[in-house]
């Protein structure tokens, strides 16, 4: 058993490493985030973490954790996405669309190293984590008047 355990752990980071997320190449990157935000004016436009129905950061076991989804986390002039990428299609897919228009807050907090943006639409909460969320938080903040910074 314990000699099969190692290749099984490569094997695994093999596979996992094959997994593409978006396209290599920038320009094809730009048109299927252009494609799935129907041409809007992109603002941000990251690979990041989405977190559906969550208005807090959770501190919890790693057995108890939260549900999240790898995703590609746009902003434009005049929504918010999160899609994920259908490698088989080459396209992404919308999983999460609010109208800034609809959104009535958004609300910054951080815990540590752990920076997150969490957006309070007419029905639930979401937050969202990338690398450079900061970027994000600034602009949504400019177009939407009842922000907080925790």
């Amino acid at each position: 058993m314990k000699k099969l355990l190692i290749p099984l752990c490569l094997l695994t980071l093999v596979l996992a490493g094959c997994a593409n997320n978006r396209p290599s190449d920038d320009n094809a990157y730009q048109a299927a985030v252009s494609t799935a935000t129907q041409n809007e004016t992109v603002k941000f436009n990251q690979t990041g973490i989405w977190y559906p129905n969550q208005s807090k950061i959770l501190i919890r076991p790693i057995f108890a954790m939260p549900p999240m989804l790898d995703v590609n986390f746009a902003v434009t002039d005049k929504a918010i996405y999160a899609m994920e990428w259908d490698g088989n299609a080459k396209e992404y897919n919308v999983i999460y669309k609010q109208d800034i228009q609809d959104i009535q807050q958004v609300k910054y907090e951080t815990f540590g190293l752990t920076k997150r943006l969490f957006i309070q639409s007419k029905t639930s909460w979401d937050g969202v984590t990338t690398k450079d969320i900061d970027k994000a938080y600034e602009y949504l903040k400019t177009v939407i008047p009842d922000t907080a910074r925790k």
